[in-house]
């Protein structure tokens, strides 16, 4: 997800001004020390991501239509291999050694994760009819979970499970987010910009 827009949360129709304050507020805040490596370290992440929307955008303004159209759409449907981990049926060591070796072949998913025993054949055919069930195929709007993919702080995989997790859960995107460990709640904090 490379939108520059979302990763500074602006939209198409801002000001080159406004692109210059969002990117200089998120600057600031993002270069402060945080209390722990993990912020820190995720900080830099999202400062090179900043930095980078920041160039695309102010490089010229005929780059504008071409970053909006050059952005894929992203939604919230779950793959099995997502769908699995999700679940708690498999952990993500599992799940990255059987998406390994479906990269070597031409084998399905499913298929490798029976061989491998990491779920039975039950399991598959329950997870296959509620794919479409749990999470139909909608575009996500939510301008957090799209800023942080584009910034790279968030992998696409990991926010479709938040996503997921989100319309059972109370509480913000964030919130989830912070609960699983996979972003730190001072950045949030840092990316807010009010």
């Amino acid at each position: 997800m490379s939108n520059h827009f979302h990763a500074l949360k602006l939209k198409p129709t801002d000001s080159a001004s406004t692109i210059d304050q969002t990117t200089l507020r998120l600057t600031e805040q993002l270069s402060q020390q945080f209390k722990s490596t993990k912020a820190n370290e995720q900080a830099q992440i999202a400062l090179k991501g900043v930095r980078l929307a920041y160039e695309e955008l102010s490089s010229d303004n005929d780059t504008k239509p071409a970053a909006i159209s050059g952005s894929k759409q992203f939604n919230s449907r779950l793959r099995l291999g997502q769908l699995c981990l999700a679940s708690g049926m498999i952990t993500l060591e599992q799940l990255q050694e059987a998406v390994q070796e479906q990269q070597r072949g031409d084998r399905q998913l499913g298929e490798i994760l029976l061989e491998k025993q990491f779920i039975s054949q039950e399991e598959l055919d329950g997870l296959l009819i509620g794919q479409e069930l749990i999470a139909p195929d909608e575009e996500v709007s939510d301008a957090l979970a799209l800023q942080l993919m584009a910034l790279g702080l968030v992998a696409e995989d990991l926010m479709i499970i938040a996503l997921i997790e989100q319309r059972f859960a109370s509480g913000s995107i964030g919130d989830t987010l912070v609960r699983h460990g996979w972003i730190e709640a001072d950045i949030l904090a840092a990316l807010k910009i009010d």
